[in-house]
């Protein structure tokens, strides 16, 4: 009998013996990693006109405008792209927590083109100036132009010596200078300006109404003023001397 008695006793601790064994080996077993951590932040981009395709790292993302959440942070290439325009392309940083915005201005693919005479109009039908110089006129057909007053030279592609970026909306303009060119805008009739009216012209920016006057610095330090009438769509200008 004693000796069954310590057989069980024997077995029972062998049990107990077996039981903490795999109790430790199970704590010390390495926990199974989870799916790794990334930074992430937003990336907003818009583009003008609207619609235009987006790529992202050579990966198209839809069509403008188009907000990609949970972004990788790091650099990123951006291209926009719209049938009829040059392709916007850009270099964003995301970080982490923060929305990058990219704003894509898409300049339309136009050559070079001189100054035409207003459309069903005749030389009776203009009348005549009453400025000291010559009036010419710039027709914006375009939503961006860029213009420059040394060569008279506008279009919707950027030249190194061009003066102004104009974008053109309803009832105004909206234009801004390309340095060193400055401008200003004035309340004095084109037919009435001076370039004594334009000396303190320094400003980078600037929004035209119907009946204001734009004073234009160029690049090249000469003079000119220019407004519009009826429509933003054609821009009067003189050189001021």
């Amino acid at each position: 009998m004693p000796g069954k008695k310590f057989l069980k006793m024997l077995i029972v601790l062998c049990l107990v013996l077996f039981v903490l064994g795999c109790a430790q080996k199970a704590q010390e077993l390495p926990e199974e990693p989870g799916e790794p951590f990334v930074e992430t932040g937003v990336l907003d981009i818009k583009s003008s006109p609207a619609g235009a395709q987006v790529y992202v790292d050579g990966e198209l993302k839809g069509d403008a405008p188009v907000t990609l959440y949970n972004f990788p942070v790091g650099r990123h290439s951006v291209i926009v792209k719209n049938e009829g325009y040059i392709d916007f392309e850009k270099e964003v940083t995301i970080v982490v927590g923060r929305t990058q915005e990219v704003d894509a201005l898409l300049s339309p693919v136009t050559n070079v083109k001189e100054p035409d005479a207003p459309a069903g109009k005749t030389e009776e039908d203009v009348p005549e100036p009453q400025a000291s110089e010559p009036i010419n006129r710039i027709e914006l057909s375009n939503f961006a132009t860029y213009i420059d007053f040394d060569k008279m030279v506008y279009t919707g592609i950027r030249a190194d010596n061009s003066d102004l970026f104009v974008r053109r909306y309803d009832s105004y303009l909206d234009i801004v200078t390309l340095a060193p060119a400055k401008l200003d805008a004035v309340d004095i009739p084109l037919s009435e300006i001076k370039k004594e009216d334009c000396l303190n012209a320094g400003n980078g920016l600037a929004q035209l109404s119907s009946k204001q006057t734009l004073c234009v610095i160029s690049m090249e330090g000469a003079y000119f003023a220019a407004s519009w009438d009826k429509t933003p769509a054609e821009l009067d200008w003189i050189a001021l001397e």
